[in-house]
Order: structure tokens, then sequence, then C-alpha cells
């Protein structure tokens, strides 16, 4: 990826860098120039970008909001945008995919889920389309403010970790895991 976007950087015709970056990601045309730039600044953007070029539904959303990516961090309340969440989604399903897919067993998934469970982050899910799109009726909905993650499914990956530390146990994070 780091020499696709190489090569884009160093094309001097902004238009025909937007027709080649709209081809690497499958789209009929070029991309408009504040997701080139974007791309090119964030390499975090650019990847969920490649990441998503199969799933129209979410390279639209990336694509429909560039510049929230570039400028803006997550808030200190766990208050997602809807692109920040997409991101976080395509990182956490590379990273799964690195570990073949592979779950933690079911006494390491309760203690995690217990520990979720007695935090003061766990929130119920806020009104985003990516949580209405992608939860069954009977899962546990909840999600974490710290992180944005449905704690129901990221207690379960065995490439996923609490984000905060155990005030109690420095060095620990709050599912009492190593960090």
């Amino acid at each position: 990826m780091e020499t696709t976007l190489l090569e884009l950087k160093q094309i001097s015709d902004v238009q025909e860098a937007c027709t080649k970056f709209g081809k690497l990601l499958g789209l009929d045309g070029p991309v408009p120039q504040d997701v080139l730039y974007a791309a090119i600044e964030d390499e975090d953007y650019a990847r969920n970008l490649l990441l998503c070029r199969r799933n129209s539904v979410m390279l639209t959303n990336l694509l429909m909001q560039p510049a929230g990516v570039t400028a803006t961090a997550t808030a200190a309340n766990g208050n997602y945008s809807n692109l920040q969440l997409i991101g976080k989604a395509a990182k956490a399903l590379l990273d799964w995919s690195k570990t073949g897919f592979s779950t933690v067993d079911e006494r390491t998934y309760e203690r995690r889920l217990a520990a979720c469970h007695r935090c003061d982050q766990l929130e119920a899910p806020p009104d985003k389309l990516l949580y209405k799109i992608s939860l069954g009726k009977k899962e546990d909905k909840r999600t974490c403010k710290s992180c944005g993650c449905v704690v129901s499914r990221k207690a379960r990956l065995t490439s996923d970790s609490c984000p905060l530390e155990d005030p109690a146990n420095p060095g620990f994070n709050r599912w009492g895991e190593a960090r």
C-alpha cells in the first residue's frame, strides 16, 4: 500500500492521481480530491479504504467523510463517528484474520465479559448505523465508551484486548491481562 500511495504522491497531476486511486478502489471514476489528500495524509484512512473496497456500503461511508478522518481525534466521551467506527471495525477484522479468526476459550470469554459488565464504561449502543446493521436481535448490544466496541464480540477475539489499564493493577488491562 505504501508504494501505491507513494506513487500517488509523485503524480504531479492531481486529477490523474484521483483517477488512479479511484481505479485502485474499484470505482467507476476518480475519487474526490479531499479523499485523495486524506488518504495520503492518513495511512489508517487509506488502509480502511483499501480494506473496504469490496464492500460498497462501507466504502461509500468512508468516501463521504474524508475530512473527519484527518482532523478528528476520538472524543474523550467515546463519541465515535460512523467513519471512526468503520475504521476500527476494519482494523479489528484485519487483526483477527491474522490469527486465523481464532476465538478465546469459553472460560476466558466469560472472565472478559464479566469484567466488561462491571466496568463503568459499559453503555447501551449509541444510535449509529454500524451498530444497527451489524447486530443480531438476541445479541448483547452494549458497547464500551472507551473503544466503541460491542463488548460481547470484542471479548471473544484472541486478537483484541481491553484498552483501559486496571487502576488497581498497573501493567494489566481491565480484563486482567498484561498490557
